[in-house]
């Protein structure tokens, strides 16, 4: 019986685990599938467009940037919500 109650509890253990990662899968994906509409909406505005960007665009800006992390030696880093950086 306490074979049993042992490899129960390790199970239980196991699924409980497995369980918390699905959940943040979950979350993750949930995450990833918001940031595509905002994706789509965003490059049908651009399409929708007549002309070319020639200048600051405030709304285009919080589309593609996360922060902007400015350092003390003169450069810049652009975290974009993409995932990427671009340092200057």
């Amino acid at each position: 019986m306490r074979k049993f109650e042992r490899k129960y509890n390790k199970l239980i253990e196991e699924y409980k685990l497995l369980e918390k990662e699905l959940e943040q899968k979950n979350l993750e994906l949930l995450s990833k599938n918001k940031r595509v509409r905002e994706l789509k909406i965003f490059i049908d505005s651009l399409e929708k467009q007549d002309e070319l960007l020639t200048e600051y665009d405030t709304k285009l800006f919080n589309y593609l940037v996360e922060k902007l992390i400015i350092h003390k030696e003169k450069r810049v880093e652009i975290h974009l919500k993409n995932g990427e950086i671009i340092s200057i």
